[in-house]
């Protein structure tokens, strides 16, 4: 599905879906290095972007997409892929060659906004299964805003109000008190803890882990929500509720397409009756790197010259094993379930440190391999 450009798909129409791109981002730069092509994809976009900062949905385009297809979560590449490619890398060059364009853009968001700082326009949480009970795609099309004012606030410390404003917004219409956001739904949930923006993180956090729970850990979300989703969970104490949505074998499920179609690629929907090669569902991979494994990039200290261990013991797995090849070597973590102890293996470059995070204990680790035992 990359082929010069981040298709949707090989067969079919074979466009540089903006949406598809961003939410697997990190796939790419995990397993593939695509911090290059990401460079190039974003420069294309940018050469798409019209006088008035509106960005079309697939880039690049004869025309198509501006008006449909796209909106800020689709839009989000501009900021998003520069964004990781400096995490991952520690370059921001891409960052600081696109700030105009993100610029403009966000003057257009601004433009577009209403109620103090929402926007609605754009696609939502595309194709989740039931739409008519999908998060209401105001509240992530504003969460989109907010990201990119908060993204690009590093570089231009203005924008950091208007980040603020945006939350605000979104909290005044859209949080029910009660950890509550919308009508409850999980990626109406997740949304408010991944960006940040959860008046009671910790009570959001529970009614999320509920819903997941009350949903038998099935799927049936959207592709926003599929990034999400994960990650929130993971983030507060409920990887194991995580790993469960990614075992269940019942329709709608990741494991549905495998049980039922052998499937060995990602489908366009939790049906199967769409494409059968599509990355937008993607970024499972790249959460199982960072929490499973538990191998984090950190602002502190991008292209991992500083790398935080935080993986999470989760009890329906045995082991797991990853690697990655940084700026400055190879990182690789494991860990095996022996009985009641939990074997941890993992490997720091040269140049860098790093720390070991499991719960409340935290070990500080330099270059070289280091082992733990943890009884769980």
């Amino acid at each position: 599905n990359y082929t010069g450009i981040p298709t949707d798909c090989p067969h079919r129409e074979k466009n540089g879906w903006t949406g598809d791109a961003q939410l697997v981002m990190e796939t790419g730069l995990w397993n593939f290095s695509c911090e290059k092509a990401s460079e190039n994809f974003t420069q294309i976009l940018a050469d798409t972007q019209r006088p008035s900062g509106q960005l079309p949905g697939i880039a690049p385009t004869a025309g198509f997409g501006y008006n449909w297809g796209s909106g800020p979560a689709w839009d989000i590449y501009l900021f998003e892929a520069p964004y990781r490619i400096w995490l991952y890398t520690g370059d921001d060059s891409a960052f600081r060659r696109n700030l105009p364009y993100m610029e403009k853009y966000l003057e257009y968001c601004r433009g577009m906004a209403h109620d103090g700082g929402l926007v609605r326009f754009g696609l939502g949480d595309w194709v989740a299964y039931d739409q008519s009970h999908a998060a209401p795609q105001e509240l992530t099309s504003s969460a989109y805003y907010y990201y990119a004012a908060k993204l690009i606030s590093r570089y231009k410390p203005e924008y950091a109000a208007v980040a603020e404003k945006i939350a605000d917004a979104v909290n005044r219409k859209y949080y029910r008190g009660n950890g509550i956001y919308a009508e409850g739904q999980r990626t109406a949930l997740a949304a408010a803890l991944y960006f940040g923006f959860a008046s009671e993180p910790e009570k959001t956090a529970a009614r999320l882990a509920e819903a997941v729970r009350e949903k038998k850990h099935l799927t049936g979300f959207g592709i926003l929500g599929s990034k999400y989703i994960f990650r929130a969970l993971a983030d507060h104490g409920h990887a194991d509720d995580a790993v469960k949505i990614l075992m269940q074998t019942d329709f709608p499920s990741y494991g549905y397409w495998v049980k039922h179609f052998d499937a060995t690629t990602l489908f366009e929907s939790w049906r199967g009756s769409s494409s059968q090669n599509h990355i937008m569902f993607g970024d499972i991979s790249a959460w199982m790197y960072q929490y499973l494994a538990g191998i984090t990039p950190v602002e502190s200290a991008p292209g991992f010259k500083h790398i935080e261990f935080r993986p999470c013991f989760v009890k329906d797995l045995d082991f797991v094993e990853a690697e990655h090849i940084s700026p400055f070597g190879k990182i690789c973590a494991s860990w095996k379930r022996e009985g009641e102890k939990i074997h941890f293996r993992c490997e720091v470059p040269n140049e860098c440190t790093a720390g070991l995070c499991v719960g409340k204990w935290e070990k500080t680790l330099s270059e070289g391999i280091h082992e733990d035992v943890f009884e769980i």
